[in-house]
């Protein structure tokens, strides 16, 4: 029994359902770094505002909001605020202004097809679309949709 019970375990855990721990605080304070979240492997559609964790190419779980999809078009620029499609987005979730953080970026930047443009909450500490090593995340490197963290003892 306990062997069939740890089959199915490591099944789900392959196929349905993660339990990533995250790096840096890109999310913070929803998701710090250290803490682990749950994900849903079984997500394959993804929409503006789902929280996201996906591979970045330092090898290290990235948590991350969509703000864009497929054929959207993101705008910054250094007095701060998001543009999607040429409307400025409200964001009850950031505390501080969206500007460029990295200028090998060039916007407006239209997101590619199974792509797509993510920014961290914790917009002045955060690895994301805004920077050039991130770019825009293929839907092939997402590992999930969070639907649960579990916050760090500190």
């Amino acid at each position: 029994k306990i062997a069939v019970f740890a089959a199915i375990i490591t099944v789900l855990n392959m196929f349905v359902i993660g339990f990533p721990k995250v790096s840096l605080n890109s999310m913070d304070p929803l998701i710090s770094s250290g803490d682990r979240v749950a994900v849903s492997k079984m997500a394959k559609n993804f929409t503006k505002g789902d929280v996201i964790v996906f591979k970045g190419d330092n090898g290290k779980n990235l948590a991350a909001r969509i703000v864009a999809v497929k054929g959207d078009v993101v705008s910054l620029n250094n007095v701060g605020g998001l543009y999607v499609n040429n409307d400025l987005q409200t964001e009850d979730y950031i505390h501080t202004v969206t500007v460029i953080t990295d200028t090998a970026v060039n916007y407006p930047v239209i997101v590619e097809d199974d792509s797509y443009f993510v920014l961290g909450d914790n917009r002045t500490d955060s690895l994301d679309s805004r920077n050039s090593n991130v770019g825009q995340v293929e839907k092939d490197s997402i590992i999930g949709k969070v639907i649960f963290c579990f916050k760090t003892i500190k």
